[in-house]
């Protein structure tokens, strides 16, 4: 009787543990999916100042390429944190797949206008609007459906 007393005692604090554990996990997917949500809103309005910094530097000579460059390389920042969120908060794997793509389009992005005019490839240079579109597309895309998952709801990637 004495056994089974200490045995009970000891599967409830292990249950007790667990819970808590079970806890804390829940709360860290919650404040990574919403540091994911986060960092795709940064993401998106990153994109929507640098088509305007491109395009003031194209039209109306008032801007400079410089700060588009800068902010480009800046946009890194929350391309890496929503990699890393998404693993955090468990997202699942159509939306983790699709933000690992959003890193590879923007080390794309980088790497065509690194090189590109280097080597004298005009024409594969002008790919890097091409994919800032892509990389808009689907970052708003993403953006979206986190705020779904964040609320609750269901999502559909």
């Amino acid at each position: 009787m004495k056994i089974s007393l200490i045995r009970l005692a000891s599967q409830q604090r292990d249950t007790l543990h667990e819970r808590g554990a079970a806890k804390l996990i829940t709360t860290l997917n919650k404040r990574a999916r919403i540091g994911y949500l986060a960092s795709g809103i940064a993401l998106v309005l990153g994109i929507f100042l640098q088509v305007y910094l491109a395009m003031s530097a194209v039209t109306i000579q008032y801007g400079s390429w410089s700060a588009h460059r800068i902010l480009g390389h800046a946009l890194g920042a929350p391309v890496v944190l929503m990699v890393l969120f998404a693993f955090l908060g468990r997202l699942d794997r159509k939306a983790v797949r699709l933000t690992l793509v959003t890193l590879v389009l923007y080390g794309l992005q980088t790497a065509l206008m690194a090189t590109a005019p280097r080597f004298g490839l005009q024409g594969l240079a002008a790919l890097h609007g091409v994919v800032g579109l892509a990389l808009y597309t689907l970052a708003h895309t993403l953006v979206i459906d986190a705020f779904r998952q964040v609320r609750g709801r269901e999502v559909a990637v």
